[in-house]
């Protein structure tokens, strides 16, 4: 005798008890389709006094409380269900979550102060490459004037 039982519906239930973001992040693993997720989520919001805003590009805005997740389907051939979700309290935030910020603030503030200065020393490299060594200081000085008067850096 083979018992053969599907609990993928009662790992959705249970999920709920984590919230709107345990919901969204099981409907996420089990690959449901997005119609299926969907029903789900607008069941458990409005179960919880929640509100769904129907946004434009097949997207669902979904809030509850201080949770916030934007529901979307990215290619209409593509039938999973995604989500992105926002926490506006950021009380429990530790200190890792806020290195991790500053982290992120300062890689990203590097890469939009260095990525033009990069660009513009391809061609010194290259010149540098051709074995023209009298040049390669002309071209470095003329890469940097020339990041200076563009980008005012």
């Amino acid at each position: 005798m083979e018992l053969s039982v599907n609990l993928s519906e009662l790992q959705i239930e249970t999920s709920k008890m984590y919230g709107l973001n345990g919901l969204l992040a099981e409907l996420s693993r089990q690959k449901v389709s997005y119609q299926f997720g969907l029903s789900k989520v607008v069941e458990f919001v409005n179960h919880n006094n929640g509100k769904v805003i129907d946004l434009p590009d097949n997207e669902t805005r979904v809030i509850i409380g201080d949770e916030e997740a934007i529901c979307f389907q990215p290619y209409q051939d593509v039938n999973f269900f995604n989500y992105v979700f926002f926490n506006a309290d950021i009380t429990e935030a530790t200190l890792s979550d806020w290195i991790a910020i500053i982290k992120v603030t300062f890689l990203t503030y590097t890469m939009v102060l260095l990525t033009p200065r990069f660009l513009l020393i391809i061609p010194a490299v290259i010149n540098m490459y051709l074995f023209k060594p009298k040049r390669f200081n002309v071209v470095m000085i003329g890469v940097s004037l020339i990041s200076l008067a563009v980008f005012k850096i």
